[in-house]
């Protein structure tokens, strides 16, 4: 077939040797994403380096690569290769190179100045991703220091205009036509949200019955009405009709199910908008677009991430109807009215200004671009959005509040190709010697909810559930899950019966497998522990910027994030157990309220490796002694604006031991402080013992005789009360074993320490 792009072959081939920045506006099924990188490559202009080709998604990389390596007539992995996130078929003699946006920021992470390409196209610009915006802005930068670059921005819908004017009236190359024509149906009315599933198996089911062969694709909002429409058709029982899921968390395997052939049968692919842009699945004849699109909304001012159905833009709406009419006439059956479609936005808003920045402005530190406030974006995000970024990588460690560049922490984390949150946990993980569990955990992380709860059986199913769940945390729960899952052997009918969804639980085990290999080449050790702790811990400081502080009933709130105010999912392993004091959360969402969702319990003394600048180990404290043992259990108290909100108990040395106590007498001497020891003596008319201790003559009574033990010598304040003396205990003495020929007892202090008292009191020692 004569694409209707070959027309423009040459006019495209001279603006680019003429031009730095070229923009193609090749209308949806012209053969811009196919054919532009292979006239560059005829052209002559991989001669001088790679031609670089960006697309949003990994399944558009490898599908144009595969698609390109065919027309050309050569073996994959040679000339043409392609490198997506855990999958790089490139090699040296690479000269038509696909790749992710996230990809391209990589290499611009390894060499800023791309001295290895000579040309990036930049594919489906009009999706406007927040890698995309990143890249564009590094890209005109670039332009200025290396005037042989040449950079080819090409897309089906945009605004041809502000992309003109951002890179200096750059040139324009409009591709108009499609392959075939494509009709566009409309609904007599807007079918409503709640609505939609329903309305979508009518649809198939009227197509199925009263058109000509031809293959369907349908366009819904995510995974869960995904599925609800495909369980929709298969329980219309059409043994001629064969339904494909496609979205974003499935395999590489089980995406590339929508270019297979299944001869007899209808093949209805039910998608995301994965299948908006780029992806090409012969045999779509009919398009269904539910005209919905859940998008990601980030408040910096909160932190709260809300994922929202929205009404997708014209532009969007355009580029799902051009998926038809590719191989014959297509046509387009929109659940909503003309009416409706004419009333929105004409673009999708740039995910750059509705997502965390926290990723970018950690990459652009590492790059080592200098103003980052400034830099020079297409459309720039919100200030409060970079001040989001910036106290979030600060409590994660990357960066140290008014210094500049990245700590060595920071570096780390730059290093791997993972979000922020994501890379501290690991870091962390590594000195706690449990990679492996945090893995683990972050595989989970990267799936939608493992639980099930089908209608009329949840009861069932919250008791299958309560079994698995760890209270203390959603994180130590996954990790659970995991072990009795491998157990079971990776069995779906214990999925089943346990009520998990054996779908998701395949896909953590291959994503937990791809990071343990991005770990290992990272020179990270693959440790294993069963310290729940030490797990527990390095989750939590990975999460730092979502802690939060018990306050009243069910609400708690922001520590870092301090107009921030929570509750706890219902869903979460945490939810209902009240004697939690601090948690953190893996995200903060809104719906009916303000939840925080995959929780962990935190321990205080956790809180000054989490949360440095607000909470501080005070000095150490000797808590308990068996004689016999060659060690201490000594606490350190832990500090928040000088109040102590907990302890850290840990094991000392017996030197160590005498070293800290004998320091905590000479202050307690030079205070003022006595040591008394205690006996018990019979309380008035029948009461409970009293505790008093004697010394030079004059008589002790404890404030609380459950402070103190019999025999036993403290360190005490004194106070007069209606004419009678009282203690009040500050520390106890411990009689420790002598060390190196001195003796850590309180005997070996009190002279002089009495001495001092006696001059202090003005009273005559014996």
């Amino acid at each position: 077939m004569q694409l209707p792009i070959l027309e423009s072959r040459g006019k495209i081939i001279e603006t680019v040797f003429q031009n730095q920045v070229t923009i193609v506006v090749g209308e949806t099924g012209s053969g811009k994403t196919t054919q532009i990188p292979q006239y560059l490559y005829h052209a002559g202009f991989a001669k001088d380096g790679i031609i670089g080709i960006t697309e949003p998604r990994r399944i558009a990389a490898i599908s144009t690569a595969e698609f390109v390596a065919k027309q050309l007539k050569m073996p994959l992995g040679g000339l043409v290769g392609y490198q997506v996130r855990f999958d790089d078929t490139s090699c040296d003699g690479t000269q038509l190179k696909f790749m992710t946006d996230g990809i391209l920021l990589r290499e611009f992470q390894s060499d800023p100045d791309l001295r290895k390409y000579a040309i990036i196209v930049v594919d489906e610009a009009h999706e406007r991703s927040q890698n995309i915006d990143f890249a564009l802005g590094l890209l005109k930068n670039l332009l200025k220091r290396r005037k042989d670059l040449k950079v080819v921005v090409a897309s089906a819908t945009i605004d041809e205009g502000k992309f003109s004017r951002y890179f200096d009236n750059a040139p324009v190359i409009n591709v108009s036509g499609r392959m075939f024509p494509v009709t566009t149906a409309w609904s007599e009315k807007n079918i409503p949200e709640e609505k939609m599933v329903d309305a979508v198996v009518g649809k198939v089911r009227e197509i199925h019955e009263q058109e000509s062969l031809g293959d369907i694709l349908v366009f819904m909002t995510g995974q869960d009405t995904i599925h609800a429409v495909i369980e929709g058709l298969e329980e219309l029982h059409l043994s001629d009709l064969v339904t494909i899921p496609v979205y974003a968390a499935l395999s590489q395997e089980e995406q590339q199910k929508i270019f297979a052939a299944y001869p007899g049968k209808r093949k209805v692919v039910v998608a995301t908008n994965i299948a908006e842009t780029s992806i090409t699945i012969d045999g779509i004849v009919c398009v269904v677009d539910s005209g919905l699109v859940k998008q990601s909304n980030f408040h910096p001012e909160s932190g709260i991430e809300s994922l929202d159905v929205v009404e997708h833009s014209q532009a969007g709406c355009e580029q799902r109807k051009g998926r038809a009419g590719r191989t014959q006439a297509g046509i387009c059956y929109r659940m909503y009215t003309q009416e409706n479609f004419q009333a929105r936005t004409k673009f999708t808003e740039p995910e750059i200004r509705r997502t965390s920045l926290a990723s970018v402005v950690l990459a652009m530190e590492d790059i080592g671009i200098k103003d980052i406030r400034e830099f020079d974006f297409i459309d720039p995000p919100e200030k409060e959005a970079f001040f989001e970024a910036y106290e979030t990588l600060i409590a994660l460690g990357a960066i140290l509040r008014e210094k500049k560049g990245l700590t060595e922490t920071g570096k780390s984390m730059a290093r791997l190709p993972l979000e922020p949150r994501i890379a501290r946990m690991l870091l962390e993980a590594a000195k706690h010697n449990c990679v492996k569990d945090v893995s683990t955990i972050a595989a989970f992380l990267s799936v939608r909810s493992i639980f099930v709860r089908p209608k009329e059986k949840e009861v069932e199913a919250d008791a299958a559930h309560y079994r698995l769940k760890v209270p203390s945390s959603d994180a130590l729960t996954f990790l659970k899950v995991w072990r009795a899952y491998e157990q079971a052997g990776f069995s779906s009918s214990w999925c089943f019966g346990n009520f998990l969804n054996a779908k998701a639980l395949q896909e953590v085990v291959k994503i937990r497998t791809q990071l343990f290999e991005i770990l290992s080449r990272e020179g990270m050790e693959l440790t294993e522990s069963k310290d729940q702790d030490a797990i527990a811990k390095a989750v939590s400081v990975g999460l730092a910027y979502n802690l939060f502080e018990h306050r009243s009933r069910q609400w708690y709130r922001g520590v870092l994030r301090t107009n921030s105010e929570v509750a706890i999912h219902p869903s979460s392993a945490v939810f209902g157990n009240m004697g939690l004091h601090w948690v953190v959360a893996c995200e903060i969402v809104r719906t009916t309220k303000v939840w925080a969702r995959g929780c962990t319990a935190v321990k205080p003394e956790w809180l000054p490796d989490i949360a440095p600048p607000l909470y501080k180990f005070g000095e150490p404290i000797l808590d308990s002694y068996t004689s016999g043992e060659d060690w201490v259990v000594a606490k350190k108290p832990v500090l928040f604006r000088d109040q102590i909100v907990g302890y850290a108990k840990s094991k000392i040395t017996i030197p160590e031991a005498a070293r800290i106590q004998q320091e905590r007498i000479r202050e307690a001497t030079a205070k003022g402080m006595i040591a008394l020891t205690f006996k018990k003596a019979p309380g008035l008319f029948g009461s409970l013992d009293n505790m008093v201790a004697e010394l030079n003559g004059v008589s002790y009574k404890t404030w609380s005789h459950y402070d103190v033990e019999e025999e036993q010598t403290y360190y005490c304040t004194t106070e007069d009360f209606i004419g009678r003396k009282y203690a009040r205990t500050a520390f106890k003495v411990f009689n420790l074993p002598e060390h190196e020929g001195e003796k850590a007892t309180a005997a070996s202090i009190q002279p002089s320490a009495l001495d001092n008292l006696a001059r202090h009191w003005g009273a005559r020692l014996k």
